[in-house]
């Protein structure tokens, strides 16, 4: 019998109608193998999509220096063979597209499992993540059918990982990483802006600090903002219009080719979204979407004195109000800073930590699910 991946022996002497019935059969099979392939891509729903990049983005937060990363996708759920060759196609694409290199497992730095199960309410994806002596674990839920639940509402979910700390007040921060090098840290004072580099993400060491050129009589309340995209640092007094006193550039990828100068120019910050009660709060816009809305971040609107907690909200345009959606996220102090992330589903913020006294920097990463 006939059948597709079959091995033809080879004879000198063929009918031509075998021949003719084994090409037949061998389109037939490419066919098969062609629609099959179709339906793969094609099963990756938008709900999973999103359940693929909600687990890769947690995996990039652990922010390892080397990226080089290997993946075995287990299915014990009730998931045909096509639909997990489709979510582990996608899940690789979402971590190259975090810069993460997917490689053999013997020539991984980490390794990651992920198994694909499900319980009562829908699947449960699993990643156990294994980088040098470090185990840790990863889970997103997805919904059974692809779809959202009915009677359910899309709602944004915050989560949180310190970057950074440090006595001094600091305006904002950036993270590099990049493979084969050590992490960098750039943060920036209202009167200077330090490289700080670690290989294990933990021991900083301060590797060049650039003066910033201060103004005569000082800022009360400097307002600093580093655009990562084009490699530039302002420091200048806050107000809507922002007006830079001195201006950084050169990029963050080599501390020596950053320089610092006065500069007068303007920079317009971006409007800020129409959340309700919270006029005097820090807000900021994400590019993120969920289920058709714009999502926005935004802080509590007490005084400096007291602890503070960023809420997600959703809004249908620019111009419309923002609604409140999932848990708020504390912390143990006033954030004084919140500015927009180099992806679409980050921010940085930046906390007085009324307990330590210290300054902390923040990744706050918005997940959109159900």
């Amino acid at each position: 019998m006939w059948s597709c991946g079959m091995r033809y022996s080879r004879r000198s002497q063929i009918s031509l109608r075998i021949l003719g019935l084994a090409l037949l059969v061998v389109f037939s099979c490419a066919g098969v193998r062609a629609r099959q392939s179709d339906q793969a891509t094609s099963q990756v729903s938008p709900a999973w999509k999103d359940a693929i990049a909600r687990l890769a983005s947690r995996i990039g937060n652990l922010a390892w220096t080397e990226r080089a990363v290997s993946i075995e996708v287990k299915n014990i759920s009730s998931l045909t063979e096509a639909e997990a060759a489709s979510i582990s196609q996608e899940l690789k694409a979402e971590l190259q597209r975090l810069r993460f290199s997917v490689v053999p497992q013997d020539s991984a730095a980490t390794q990651m499992t992920v198994t694909l199960s499900e319980g009562v309410e829908g699947y449960v994806w699993v990643a156990e993540i294994r980088h040098g002596p470090t185990l840790e674990t990863e889970m997103v839920s997805a919904p059974r059918n692809g779809l959202p639940g009915k009677g359910s509402d899309t709602t944004v979910s915050l989560e949180q990982r310190l970057v950074w700390q440090q006595p001094g007040r600091f305006l904002d921060f950036v993270v590099e990483v990049k493979p084969a090098f050590a992490s960098t840290v750039v943060v920036i004072e209202p009167n200077q802006l330090t490289f700080y580099r670690s290989a294990d993400f933990t021991n900083w060491q301060a590797v060049r600090s650039i003066d910033i050129p201060v103004p005569s009589p000082t800022l009360r309340d400097p307002f600093g903002l580093i655009d990562e995209a084009n490699g530039n640092a302002y420091v200048g007094p806050a107000g809507d219009v922002f007006k830079p006193t001195a201006r950084c550039t050169g990029g963050f990828d080599d501390p020596d080719r950053l320089q610092c100068s006065k500069w007068s120019g303007e920079r317009v910050v971006p409007a800020h979204p129409k959340v309700p009660h919270r006029e005097q709060s820090e807000k900021v816009f994400l590019g993120e979407d969920c289920g058709g809305n714009l999502v926005v971040l935004a802080t509590g609107s007490n005084d400096w004195t007291e602890p503070d907690a960023i809420q997600g909200y959703l809004v249908s345009g620019r111009e419309a109000s923002a609604v409140p959606s999932g848990s708020e996220l504390n912390f143990a102090g006033p954030v004084v800073a919140l500015q927009a992330g180099s992806r679409d589903d980050n921010a940085r913020a930046i906390v007085h930590n009324l307990k330590t006294g210290n300054y902390e920097g923040y990744i706050v990463t918005a997940n959109c699910g159900n």
